[in-house]
């Protein structure tokens, strides 16, 4: 991974920037994903990194065929990178407002004309996003170097356009639960 030098927050409405006219809300996009545990994440008693691999599907692949070979073939590979400590595959839910309903204001920004077209902006970038934790982005480059050639190949065949982004996610553990609780708070 490198950072891109021609990127910056400016280039990502995505994110939680204030809605035009309120300053009290904000131009959020909220998604709904499927989710699926490809390997367990498994967070030792330190900050790993998590690597997003955002992809899009290549067009001329059918979604049920592309899906299929993502989940059989792709994941159980990509399953195996050495030093993995957790994998989820997380499928854009094609109803881009699924998330939004009921959650903020019918005559809220995200609902508008200028917020719609936003969030299809943003989701004609992308179908799907991978989860994939490590000790360190080095290990995450090394697991991959590995297997770069098949990686490669697969990713051509399935994939448009992908891409990585190192992600700092924090993580607050609930101590002193009787019985403890057997997952983490995002």
């Amino acid at each position: 991974l490198v950072v891109d030098p021609d990127w910056s927050l400016a280039d990502s409405p995505h994110l939680f920037m204030p809605a035009p006219d309120d300053p009290n809300r904000f131009q959020a996009i909220h998604l709904h994903v499927f989710e699926q545990v490809v390997v367990p994440v498994v967070r030792p008693e330190y900050k790993v990194t998590k690597i997003m691999h955002f992809m899009k599907r290549r067009q001329e692949v059918d979604h049920a065929a592309w899906r299929q070979r993502l989940e059989s073939d792709y994941l159980p590979a990509l399953s195996e990178l050495r030093g993995l400590l957790g994998c989820t595959l997380n499928l854009r839910d094609p109803d881009q407002e699924a998330a939004m309903r009921g959650f903020f204001d019918e005559d809220d920004w995200v609902f508008s004309a200028e917020g719609t077209a936003q969030r299809r902006r943003f989701c004609e970038l992308w179908d799907g996003a991978i989860e994939l934790f490590f000790d360190a982005v080095e290990a995450f480059g090394e697991a991959r170097a590995k297997q770069w050639t098949w990686l490669e190949e697969a990713e051509s065949s399935l994939f448009e356009r992908s891409w990585f982004v190192e992600v700092d996610e924090n993580l607050i553990v609930m101590p002193n639960r009787d019985p403890a609780p057997s997952f983490y708070y995002r």
